[in-house]
């Protein structure tokens, strides 16, 4: 015989409806308990759209700097030297600071993840990039 509901017991998720893109086989941190995201408009959409192709462009432009700086390092200091290696390593935390930075979801302002070209956010499932 099933009891009565107590305060502070939790309703179990509702299945997954047929067509929902989240299956078992996904590894997405979702809460199961929050609420659904309300869809956003066609103008928050495009803004959206618009920040995320901007915060790529920083990305990009901050991995061509860090590029830069380690071949001018290369070639103005004479190799084997310690001052080398310690110019060199300079810029990994600067270019992981900047990554950690930049590369957040323009609406829910998650990690977008190690890959360059994210299409879906992985935590509020928004579509970052329609051209993808």
């Amino acid at each position: 015989m099933p009891t009565e509901p107590v305060a502070g017991d939790r309703i179990p998720p509702p299945e997954p409806l047929a067509g929902d893109p989240a299956t078992p086989n996904q590894l997405v941190a979702r809460d199961p308990w929050a609420p659904p995201a309300p869809v956003p408009t066609d103008d928050e959409l495009a803004r959206i759209n618009a920040e995320y192709l901007r915060r790529k462009r920083r990305l990009n432009l901050a991995g061509l700097a860090w590029l830069l700086y380690g071949a001018l390092i290369l070639f103005t200091l004479r190799p084997g030297e310690v001052s080398t290696m310690v110019a060199m390593f300079a810029g990994v935390p600067f270019i992981y600071a900047a990554i950690l930075y930049i590369w957040r979801c323009p609406k829910c302002n998650g990690y977008l993840g190690p890959k360059w070209a994210v299409h879906r956010c992985p935590s509020c499932d928004v579509v970052l990039d329609p051209r993808g």
